[in-house]
């Protein structure tokens, strides 16, 4: 039981430092574009207080991944734990800093 809590301790203590591992991130890159979305992230980590923390992300529609419709330079998403082991919903706040977003025209307007 004491090594399963050290791991847990040490595998948040290396996304709190180090940020998501690069198959991480290519795993959530990928759940994305399946949805519909490109998306890229300059780094990922865990906040203990703040939840995750995603820096420089850029989000685009999956057809057109060189258009961007958001760039961000932070994105923080706080979830509560007691939910997400219920299995419901876990987010709880979405927090964006300095974004800019793009909305597309059709070029005859």
């Amino acid at each position: 039981m004491i090594t399963v809590v050290v791991l847990v301790l040490l595998s948040l203590g290396y996304l709190h430092i180090a940020g998501f591992p690069r198959f991480l991130k290519d795993f959530l890159v990928t759940q994305l574009r399946q949805a519909g979305y490109a998306a890229q992230f300059g780094s990922i980590r865990l906040d203990l207080f703040r939840g995750f923390v995603a820096t420089d992300a850029s989000f685009a529609d999956a057809r057109t991944p060189e258009q961007p419709l958001a760039q961000i330079d932070e994105l923080e998403l706080r979830f509560n734990l007691r939910r997400l082991i219920n299995k419901q919903n876990p987010i709880r706040a979405i927090h964006v800093a300095n974004a800019r977003v793009t909305i597309p025209t059709p070029p005859d307007e």
